[in-house]
């Protein structure tokens, strides 16, 4: 049987199986009502039955509310794609800061007497910084929030905008309410901006605030990321610094989220500086607008989880513009973890630049001899008959695809066709964590858009993988890969993963299905054609868009009775289209996009 290098999670236990010792992943739920110790327990537990023959049905207490509050609607001018229950989140969250502006308890020191509206706006100011301390402690990656109560990094990243949006809006009454005495005490816009340490302090951080808020739009988030991240660094510095010296009671209400902020920030640049990564290839695809990195982190295979995604440095320059490629951290879904290869064997690939077809044939043979066992392998083999180094490189392989949608992907991918030696990476990572346990439904649905698939496919790859070597606690038996994309040539770079998959559900040693749909809206017969020649008989292409009401209906009549969990990521439009279907069927959905 296939043996693969890498762990599917950082968390994982061995039980006794009729095919042997079998590493168990615990999936990180979003639960936060328990803590992680108990969240292991509970998996513990769960994977324990499993393996005695029973089965776990998962717990969803009041489905038709459940089905309500998953679905998301579009707020316009505001987002695309919002789910209910983090509207309804927002809402309760406006009550709270309401009951405080008006009812908390306010008193100035020296026995003066102020006016209830002067009352109402410092109340509303500190307030405003309280949710900003809130908004700093939920955008560290190393986030103590992730640890306590199995949040991701991008699951927190919402409530960042919601709370600092909130934060702006209560200091913006703050701003204009001094202002607007300023003028009045001294008749002039100067005097009422600058007339002392004081007012020159409050303007320069309601500036910062402004920078903020207007270089935070998803626009030039996903166009001028480079915008969106230096104005955050330079309007976080005026904003704090401003503030600290405004009012010395503001220290006590933004310290702690600042202090958490610079720790993340070195555990960040020790991970990212310190930790050994190599870079082994950077290519550009022929005629697809893909860049592939291939890099080797230490341990990487050790933490990671299907659809989980890293930070990469991607220094592409050079001199003055170098220090800031190195500031640049952007984020990327890893599509593949790659098994273990020997020297040898990596001169070869990279001759040939397919490493995604790395398969060692004599762990292979090794493997359909021995049981399962959880026993890495990395370790180094022996010398082969040809007297070459055989070493085994297993450890934290893997592959990122980055389509040229901004500024530095264009760039990146222009490089790579001339010089990608001299391109170096680094990376922070991986984060996130599969909230969903796709091992434990019969039926999964993983619905992409471009190179939105790449979380999919590693997460249809562990399933694959796992469920071929006959893990009893993989309950999956038919998996729908639905991939919509504009060009067939978009595929080219994905079809090899695709075909592993395929080769291993040949040798499953339990039942296992796994049917692809392609929708290719700008393509011709050829191109169907080639598709279905390159991934085999079970490969159906469409030469359209894909309509998702009908598509998920249809894979509705055709899976009444068993759960069924769903995996999307693409455009904000696509992925509301996805939820709403499958949160209408009463289907779990876990869902990634970038909105940082």
């Amino acid at each position: 049987m296939f043996e693969t290098s890498f762990k599917s999670t950082s968390e994982f236990l061995q039980v006794r199986t009729n095919f042997g010792t079998e590493i168990v992943p615990a999936y990180p739920r979003v639960n936060p009502l328990t803590c992680e110790q108990a969240h292991r327990l509970h998996i513990y537990l769960r994977r324990r039955t499993l393996t005695t023959g029973k089965d776990v049905t998962p717990f969803k207490p009041f489905p038709q509310w459940q089905r309500t509050i998953h679905k998301t609607i579009a707020i316009p001018f505001v987002t695309e794609s919002i789910s209910i229950k983090h509207v309804m989140y927002i809402v309760g969250l406006l009550a709270i800061n309401l009951i405080f502006i008006f009812c908390a308890p306010f008193t100035v020191s020296g026995g003066y007497m102020l006016p209830v509206g002067d009352v109402s706006n410092r109340r509303c100011v500190y307030v405003g910084l309280a949710n900003f301390t809130i908004a700093f402690t939920v955008i560290t990656r190393n986030s103590v929030l992730s640890k306590l109560a199995s949040f991701s990094f991008d699951e927190l990243v919402p409530f960042h905008r919601w709370y600092t949006k909130i934060g702006l809006a209560e200091c913006s009454v703050h701003i204009g309410y001094q202002i607007w005495k300023g003028y009045n005490k001294f008749g002039n816009a100067k005097d009422s901006l600058f007339y002392d340490m004081e007012y020159q302090s409050g303007t320069i951080a309601a500036l910062g605030y402004i920078i903020l808020y207007l270089t935070s739009f998803e626009f030039i988030r996903r166009n001028y990321f480079e915008v969106f991240y230096y104005s955050h660094l330079i309007g976080v510095l005026m904003a704090v610094g401003a503030t600290f010296a405004h009012q010395y009671g503001a220290i006590a209400f933004l310290a702690p989220g600042v202090f958490l902020w610079v720790v993340d920030r070195a555990i960040r640049f020790y991970n990212s500086n310190y930790t050994q990564t190599e870079t082994i290839s950077v290519e550009a695809a022929a005629n697809q607008p893909f860049t592939r990195i291939l890099f080797r982190k230490e341990n990487l295979e050790k933490s990671f989880v299907p659809g989980q995604y890293v930070f990469l440095s991607i220094r592409q320059s050079k001199g003055v513009r170098k220090v800031f490629d190195t500031l640049n951290w952007h984020p990327f879904t890893i599509s593949e973890i790659l098994p273990a290869y020997s020297k040898h064997e990596k001169d070869q690939l990279l001759e040939r630049g397919k490493f995604s077809e790395v398969i060692k044939v004599t762990d292979q043979e090794k493997s359909s001899e021995e049981p399962i066992s959880s026993t890495p392998t990395s370790s180094p083999t022996a010398v082969s008959e040809t007297g070459s180094d055989n070493t085994a490189y297993s450890s934290g392989v893997a592959s990122v695809h980055i389509k040229d949608l901004g500024n530095m992907t264009r760039r990146l991918f222009a490089n790579a066709q001339t010089d990608a030696s001299q391109l170096e990476v680094s990376v922070d990572g991986p984060f996130g964590s599969n909230s969903l346990h796709f091992q434990d439904y019969e039926t999964v649905i993983l619905f992409s858009a471009g190179v939105g698939v790449t979380p999919s496919l590693t997460i249809l790859k562990d399933l694959v993988e796992r469920r071929s070597k006959g893990y009893s606690t993989v309950r999956t038996k038919t998996i729908h890969f639905l991939w919509s994309l504009r060009k067939s040539e978009h595929a080219d770079a994905f079809v090899s993963i695709l075909n592993s998959c395929n080769k291993l559900v040949e040798q499953s040693v339990q039942p296992l299905t796994i049917l692809f749909q392609l929708f290719v809206s700008e393509g011709e017969a050829s191109d169907k054609a080639g598709l279905e020649d390159a991934l085999g008989q079970n490969v159906v292409v469409h030469l359209r868009k894909a309509d998702i009401p009908e598509i998920m209906e249809d894979l509705a009549r055709q899976h009444t009775t068993e759960r069924v969990a769903v995996q999307t990521c693409g455009p904000a439009v696509f992925m509301r289209q996805v939820q709403n279907a499958a949160a209408f069927n009463g289907w779990s959905i876990r869902t990634e996009t970038f909105e940082f």
